[in-house]
């Protein structure tokens, strides 16, 4: 049996209703959705367009020295199985890759 939570699963469901998200990862149950408004999208384009190449150190004088690279890639699969239990799980989606500011 595999379950495939999403990133933003982790992100907003498991933190608002562990039930929620326990229910919608291993049955068919999920909470009613909601449309978005694509400004969230729009948003999030002109965010990366910002960051994307740009030194750290333009960020903040702290930072150390460094460029950024990407924000966000998609989550490869991967199975974490789970130790005693035939269950496993995979993520998959987008998500923010933690390496996505390259230190030089």
């Amino acid at each position: 049996m595999g379950y495939k939570p999403s990133p933003s699963d982790f992100s907003f469901l498991y933190e608002g209703c562990k039930r929620c998200f326990y229910l919608k990862v291993t049955s068919t149950i999920a909470q009613p959705s909601i449309s978005l408004p694509a400004v969230f999208s729009k948003i999030a384009s002109l965010l990366k367009d910002r960051y994307t190449g740009k030194h750290a150190t333009e960020f903040h004088p702290a930072l150390p020295a460094g460029r950024v690279l990407f924000g966000e890639k998609r989550v490869h699969p991967q199975s974490i199985h789970v130790p005693g239990s035939a269950a496993a799980c995979y993520e998959q989606g987008r998500g923010f890759c933690p390496r996505g500011v390259k230190w030089i």
